[in-house]
C-alpha cells in the first residue's frame, strides 16, 4: 500500500466536496445553524420553579425545618396559607395544582419515634391528576425530601411519610381526557 496514493486521494475527496456548495451547507454550515437555533430556544429551560402551597399546622422546629430544606432546593417556590383554610375549598377556589399540609403533632412525633419506633407521621399532598408533569416534580421533590430528614433523624426508618389526595372529586376515565385533547 502506498501512502503517497492514499494521501493523494484523501487531498482531492476534500477539494472536490470542499467545491461543492451543497454538501458544504448541508454537512457544516445547516448542523451548525440549528444548534444555535435550538440553543437559543431552548436555553432558560432549566429554571422552571414550581408552586407550592402549604397549610402548616404544627408550627414547630421540625416544620421550620422541613419548609426550609423545601425553600432551599431552588425548585419550589412555597406560599403559606393560613391554619384556618379549608383545604379543599381553597385549591377549588385559587385553582391550585400543588398543595401540602403539615399535620399537628409533627414534631412530637418526630420526638417519640426515638422512644417507640412505630411512631408515625404523614403529611398530605394534595394535587391536580390532570397536571402530570408538575405534579410528578413536585411530589418527587418533596418525597426526597422526607426521604433525607427520615436518613438523617433515624438512620433509615421512615417516620414522615407522605399520603397523596386527588384534587378532583368525580372519576374520570381515559376518555375523558383523550377527548377534548382530539
Amino acid at each position: 500500500m502506498n501512502l503517497r496514493i492514499v494521501g493523494m486521494d484523501v487531498f482531492y475527496s476534500i477539494k472536490s466536496w470542499w467545491r461543492s456548495r451543497g454538501t458544504v451547507f448541508w454537512s457544516l454550515l445547516f448542523p451548525i445553524m440549528l444548534i444555535l437555533i435550538f440553543g437559543a430556544i431552548f436555553s432558560n429551560t432549566g429554571s422552571t420553579t414550581y408552586s407550592v402551597y402549604v397549610q402548616d399546622l404544627d408550627h414547630s422546629s421540625a416544620s421550620t425545618q422541613l419548609l426550609d430544606t423545601m425553600n432551599k432546593t431552588g425548585v419550589l417556590k412555597i406560599t403559606m396559607v393560613g391554619d384556618s383554610e379549608n383545604v379543599t375549598k381553597y385549591i377549588k377556589d385559587n385553582n391550585i395544582v400543588s398543595f401540602l399540609v403539615i399535620p399537628s403533632g409533627l414534631g412530637e412525633q418526630i420526638n417519640q419515634s426515638f422512644i417507640d419506633t412505630n411512631a408515625k407521621v404523614n403529611l398530605t399532598y394534595y394535587y391536580d391528576p390532570t397536571e402530570t408533569s408538575t405534579t410528578a416534580v413536585v411530589r418527587s421533590v418533596i418525597s426526597n425530601i422526607l426521604q433525607t430528614m427520615n436518613k438523617v433523624m433515624s438512620h433509615g426508618q421512615d417516620i414522615i411519610g407522605l399520603s397523596t389526595q386527588s384534587t378532583i372529586t368525580e372519576k374520570f376515565n381515559y376518555i375523558d381526557f383523550f377527548v377534548p385533547g382530539m
